[in-house]
């Protein structure tokens, strides 16, 4: 494999023509290594557009010296060399007030391309042999050029005369004006001009054909003038080239930049991209339907236009471009066919896992306890629940059951995450809260503790994805309205005792579950006068949105409960649930809501 190709400063070389004025000034020249492919002709033009804009060398001639280095090295490329093997092309330029000096040397082939005649293009397409026209953009636009053979490789130098240079201002016209030429006239090297090679048509074109898959390896006199007069441009991002229902008159090759093309709007957020040297409207072209998409320019987009007169009238007749541009629409085609396979694979398998969430979600919901009202056979105890995920399933979760006749366990929780994981964790432990709950009957002093640490120890073992549990779990002695009640970093709930107004309930707060399994956890205690309530929740309440970013917020749900007209089980769920919809308003739920009220009416 050939090193990277490099670009080094050598030692001065000559400054300007002979006889100039003003005294020279050291130049130095640079060299770039290159290998014998295709991709050199583009590195080699970014390498001498970089040279030239430091050299303050104006557009027209870096254009030229463009054009003549992009000829040579692509002549090099496809003609110099018999064998695959791995070559090197050394570059060397040197830019100085009045000229520049280019070389292009290389190890292939014994080829003089400046003593080699140009001859007129065949009339036939089927009589043109590669490389037969000598060329004809170095003889046009280099003031000088020479070959000579050293050594083994050949070596080919070109001048190009400033039209101004960096440090000279165009002043009075000087220049002579001369009548009109007669031909023929004659050059220095021998050649002999029969009449004005100008043709008046915009050539600049050339210098792009190298950059398109569909005129690689294509002679150069067989597309530069139907690629010459086609037009360039450059669009800005987000301009709208093409949308649907629009009949397209030609094709779109991509030079640099970009194209996306959206199917529903121009601004959506799917799409598929058009990269450069790709193109865009070809089906159009050929069929004549108007447009099916849109088509937005992106990254600096620069537009090769080719009209359909000049796709089938110059160019598809062109054997190697005709074949090129049936490997484009098949290879379009394809990966079309394989996007629509992939879109409807994706709609099936979407379709598929939404049934599947529908389902978690029954199964999920039929794990918790009836909403409202709980215990409707029960007279000392008023118990409702509401919950709300934001998806189809969710992390939190609430249940209340009696482990025997007196005592009640009501607990609330919230898994971190939501979607699929966070469920399966809240259905693991609803599961572990009710096993160790009833794992021994009665309420035994510590109980309360042992079943939260317990909680705690299962959930961390085998917790890989490291999600853990926020619960608050209380048991409370229907018989002498004893609650207590163990918090594993939730909420505090919100409690009134008997008439009194809502206020936070403080007690021992502790770690979350799930994460380390050898915890101790402390437990807290309240008596709870006849007429008392008490209201558990999750975050999705106090850190409900509405529009303008407001939280609901605590200090809200404390006053939403103290303005309740009645403190039933029921119409403190419901009230609560219509605050927050009232807060909220139409932004978007972002977190799953879960509440529990309990009003204890005494023994």
């Amino acid at each position: 494999m050939l090193p990277a190709a490099r670009s080094a400063p050598l030692e001065p070389g000559p400054d300007g023509p002979s006889g100039s004025r003003r005294k020279a000034r050291p130049v130095a020249t640079h060299r770039l290594t290159l290998a014998n492919e295709l991709a050199a002709v583009g590195e080699a033009s970014a390498w001498l557009r970089r040279l030239a804009e430091g050299a303050g060398l104006d557009a027209e001639d870096t254009y030229r010296l463009d054009l003549c280095a992009g000829e040579l090295l692509t002549n090099i490329v496809e003609y110099a060399y018999e064998d695959r093997a791995p070559h090197s092309i050394e570059l060397s330029a040197a830019m100085s007030d009045r000229e520049v000096r280019l070389e292009i040397a290389d190890d292939g082939l014994p080829f003089d391309p400046v003593a080699h005649r140009l001859v007129r293009p065949p009339e036939l397409l089927s009589e043109a042999r590669w490389g037969g026209w000598g060329l004809r953009l170095v003889r046009q636009f280099a003031d000088e050029y020479r070959y000579e053979r050293r050594g083994d490789r050949n070596a080919v130098s070109l001048v190009l005369h400033r039209r101004i240079g960096p440090h000279v201002a165009r002043g009075i016209e000087r220049r002579r004006t001369r009548g009109a030429a007669a031909f023929p006239l004659y050059r220095s090297d021998g050649t002999v001009v029969h009449a004005d090679a100008r043709s008046g048509v915009e050539r600049r074109v050339l210098g792009f054909i190298s950059q398109l898959e569909i005129f690689r390896e294509v002679p150069y006199a067989l597309v530069e003038d139907a690629l010459a007069a086609s037009r360039i441009q450059r669009f800005a991002d987000g301009a709208l080239l093409r949308r649907p229902g629009e009949r397209s008159t030609g094709i779109l090759f991509v030079l640099s930049g970009r194209l996306r093309v959206h199917l529903d709007a121009p601004d959506s957020a799917g799409f598929f991209t058009i990269e450069a040297g790709d193109c865009v409207g070809e089906l159009s072209v050929i069929d004549g339907r108007p447009a099916s998409a849109y088509v937005v320019a992106d990254a600096g987009c620069r537009i090769l236009f080719v009209d359909a007169e000049t796709l089938f009238d110059r160019l598809l007749p062109i054997p190697e471009v005709n074949r090129k541009f049936m490997v484009m629409l098949t290879d379009r085609v394809r990966r079309t066919s394989d996007r629509v396979l992939e879109q409807t694979r994706s709609a099936m398998e979407l379709k598929q896992l939404q049934r599947e969430l529908g389902l978690a979600q029954e199964i999920q919901a039929g794990m918790l306890p009836p909403e409202s009202p709980l215990f409707p056979e029960r007279a000392d105890i008023d118990c409702a629940a509401r919950i709300r995920v934001a998806r189809q399933v969710g992390g939190d979760f609430y249940d209340a059951f009696f482990i025997d006749q007196t005592h009640l366990l009501v607990t609330i929780g919230d898994v971190c995450g939501k979607g699929m994981p966070a469920a399966l964790l809240m259905v693991r432990a609803v599961t572990l809260l009710r096993s160790e709950a009833t794992r021994r009957t009665g309420a035994k002093r510590g109980q309360l503790q042992r079943m939260v640490e317990r909680l705690n120890q299962q959930l961390a073992e085998r917790n890989e994805a490291s999600l853990f549990v926020t619960t608050f779990c209380a048991l409370l002695d229907t018989a002498t309205g004893k609650l207590a009640f163990v918090n594993a970093g939730h909420n505090p709930p919100v409690l009134a005792l008997g008439d009194g107004s809502f206020e936070l309930l403080t007690g021992p707060r502790n770690p979350v579950a799930g994460f380390v399994g050898t915890l101790a956890y402390s437990a807290g205690e309240v008596a709870l006068p006849p007429g008392s309530a008490l209201m558990l929740y999750t975050d999705g309440v106090i850190d409900a949105q509405a529009a303008n970013g407001e939280l609901f917020g605590e200090q809200r749900l404390i006053d939403t409960l103290n303005r309740a007209q009645e403190r039933g089980a029921t119409q403190l769920v419901d009230g609560t649930m219509a605050a927050l919809d009232g807060f909220v308003g139409d932004a978007v739920q972002a977190d799953d809501i879960a509440m529990l009220a309990l009003r204890y009416s005494g023994p």
